[in-house]
């Protein structure tokens, strides 16, 4: 074991060098992010006054900010999925510049305008933040300098499932070079690319600083005895159970008198967590009603002089607690689209099979010219935001679908859905769209709901922005 230990010790040294390296990335980032903030902050506020003069108390964000997100754990932040980086980033933010703002006020050291100038440059801070962190951790990935090599314990389906998991996540910073297994009959074999290269016993002599066992059917007692024998010295140990397609953004471990538990909180089931989600879609939506209210008239206007028909398509959907709902959106199709549907898929079988699997055509015969580049475009389901103010629809949710559509799915999946209001976006859209089946779509709506938060939402709605702009998958 000696051998063992001094090379981990070596270990040590590598990935400490390398997680110093990407927190000073990280910080310098930072800096800028919150340098920039604050002065487009006070440019801002020079457009209504002369003086646009920085408080030197504002210098103290920067250090503030440093040690709350060393607190927080934000540093180098290996591990952390989108979702909690933002929640801990926001939480940062807003405790940085209110305890700025704080101060000025109760010290009396900058005029009401400074302060207010500062709220403003949290907000800023709260969208380059994220912004700037996802930049660097982009490129650095990109160049290979992001995180650290890790090894995988256990060479079967859990195994093969975290390899896939961490290899499109290259954000966490755990990159998968080496496999380890006791079966011996798997040693030199491969997937994607990683080889099985020894034993249990052997990743004690190993270079690796952290290690995934995913191994969920090892009895405890063994479990144990690597815990105590071969990773005693690895730094990072995590254990993976056979939990997929449960919830897990928001579960944790709990210590019950020695007993460790794991806590699921289903947040979808406070009654907060919904008043909460309804008022970010309202507040969302009427902020940005300048934008698209002007632009629903446009689209209007030119669906309506293509054909002299109305430009707005009503369907019957199913919401919230299986509820009937009108959804609005811009017609596409030509009139009689459904005879011409009907029509269609009696004569060309292909067209029916696709049909009936993914509901939806690659080449629709209904869909008329302008239909074409507003389903591209996404802007046919502009009209929706009307149904999220009435309460129908949700920013972020399951798509809304018609009665047959959902009686093709089993039980669970149906009762699962009704549990929210649909969305006019959702981790089904954002994660191949139309490119996906009926199984896939279930699937991605299952995990929403089960995941369910704020933080979710946001990250959908921006990854949203990234598929409109290239069309991925809508048609």
């Amino acid at each position: 074991m000696s051998l063992g230990l001094y090379q981990n010790k070596s270990v040590g040294w590598i990935s400490g060098y390398r997680e110093l390296f990407n927190i000073f990335i990280l910080i310098g980032a930072e800096m800028l992010a919150l340098t920039l903030s604050v002065w487009l902050s006070f440019q801002v506020r020079a457009v209504f006054l002369v003086d646009a003069t920085i408080p030197q108390l504002a210098v103290a964000a920067l250090p503030i900010w440093v040690l709350l997100a060393w607190l927080n754990g934000l540093y180098p932040g290996w591990g952390l999925g989108p979702i909690e980086d933002l929640r801990r980033v926001s939480r940062n933010v807003a405790v940085t510049f209110l305890l700025i703002t704080g101060i000025l006020y109760f010290t009396d050291t900058g005029p009401t305008w400074a302060r207010l100038a500062l709220l403003l440059s949290g907000l800023l801070a709260w969208v380059l933040m994220p912004l700037f962190r996802w930049i660097v951790r982009f490129v650095l990935s990109y160049l290979g300098w992001w995180g650290i090599d890790v090894a995988i314990l256990g060479a079967a389906t859990t195994g093969k499932k975290v390899i896939h998991a961490l290899n499109h996540a290259k954000g966490l910073g755990f990159r998968p070079v080496s496999i380890y297994d006791d079966n011996s009959d798997l040693l030199g074999t491969q997937f994607l690319g990683i080889s099985v290269i020894g034993n249990s016993a052997e990743i004690a002599y190993t270079r690796f600083a952290a290690v995934f066992v995913a191994m969920p059917g090892i009895p405890r007692e063994r479990l144990l005895e690597l815990l105590r024998g071969p990773l005693v010295n690895i730094e990072r140990v995590y254990i993976v159970p056979d939990f997929f397609g449960m919830e897990s953004h928001w579960v944790e471990a709990r210590d019950l008198n020695g007993m460790l538990t794991l806590e699921l909180q289903r947040n979808l089931l406070k009654p907060i967590a919904q008043v909460t989600k309804r008022l970010f879609d309202i507040i969302l939506v009427v902020l940005t009603s300048p934008l698209w209210i002007p632009l629903c008239l446009v689209c209007a206007c030119i669906i309506y002089l293509e054909d002299r028909q109305s430009p707005i398509y009503v369907q019957t959907r199913v919401g919230l607690d299986g509820r009937q709902i009108r959804v609005l959106k811009f017609r596409t199709m030509i009139p009689n689209a459904d005879a011409r549907l009907k029509d269609y898929l009696d004569t060309h079988r292909e067209a029916k099979l696709e049909w009936e699997t993914k509901f939806k055509l690659l080449r629709d015969p209904r869909i008329t010219k302008v239909g074409s580049f507003l389903r591209r475009s996404s802007l046919d389901e502009i009209p929706q935001l009307i149904n999220i103010l009435k309460g129908d629809m949700s920013l972020v949710g399951p798509r809304p679908l018609p009665q047959y559509h959902l009686d093709a799915m089993a039980f669970n999946a149906q009762f699962v859905r009704a549990k929210v209001r649909p969305g006019l976006t959702g981790m089904w859209q954002v994660s191949g769209r139309s490119d996906t089946d009926v199984s896939g779509m279930v699937e991605l709506d299952d995990q929403y709901v089960r995941n369910w938060s704020i933080w979710l939402d946001i990250i959908i709605l921006v990854r949203t922005v990234g598929v409109v702009l290239t069309g991925r998958g809508a048609y």
